[in-house]
């Protein structure tokens, strides 16, 4: 089975409680207006990798970095959603946990027209993040881009108290500058242009 790669972080803590590995996965459907991640939404760039590849990472960060839990962002996680779950299954397998986002609503992944392997990927989660980008609707709220996005918390793993601090990364090197987080546009150019590195963002 294959997975179409955007990006991935060994660790990071601002995506999610503790440190964290975090993989972006290519393409989507939703395409909100100002996606903060435009660079992950094109279907037709593949840079596919099978998912034991993934699922042998993700094993060497926790015992390298000793993560506590595992991050799907990008794109859209639930448009490769088979992929994920047999990723989310082997993290299990590892006592970590699985957070993801979605542009879709929990109510509309749960249904049967929601993209393949909704239920599978929703079964393994203990965190969904919901909800399309709307970017005339701000919010200061931890790991949310938009107001209208919501938290679930599907086991009992964490409690909202976990969720209530906001990071933002800015991971640099020679081949590319990025900012890691949830974060509000405002804020995203303020942070570069402290660094040094404004640009189109």
């Amino acid at each position: 089975m294959l997975l179409n790669l955007g990006g991935q972080q060994e660790v990071s803590s601002a995506m999610g409680p503790g440190k964290r590995s975090v993989l972006w996965v290519r393409g989507c459907s939703i395409l909100c207006s100002g996606c903060i991640t435009p660079e992950y939404l094109d279907h037709a760039v593949r840079t596919e990798t099978t998912v034991e590849e993934v699922c042998e990472w993700i094993t060497r960060m926790k015992f390298e970095h000793q993560i506590e839990g595992v991050s799907f962002s990008g794109g859209e996680p639930f448009e490769q959603a088979k992929a994920l779950a047999f990723i989310a299954r082997a993290c299990r397998e590892l006592g970590l946990s699985i957070q993801s986002w979605s542009g879709y609503t929990k109510r509309y992944l749960e249904k049967g027209h929601a993209p393949d392997g909704s239920r599978e990927l929703l079964e393994t989660l203990d965190v969904l993040i919901d909800g399309p980008f709307i970017r005339q609707r701000p919010t200061s709220l931890p790991l949310r881009g938009s107001s209208n996005q919501h938290l679930h918390l599907l086991t009992d793993r964490y409690k909202v108290e976990d969720f209530e601090q906001r990071y933002m990364e800015l991971v640099i090197d020679p081949k590319q500058t990025r900012a890691v987080g949830v974060m509000n546009h405002a804020h995203l150019r303020a942070a570069l242009a402290l660094s040094g590195i404004l640009g189109d963002v």
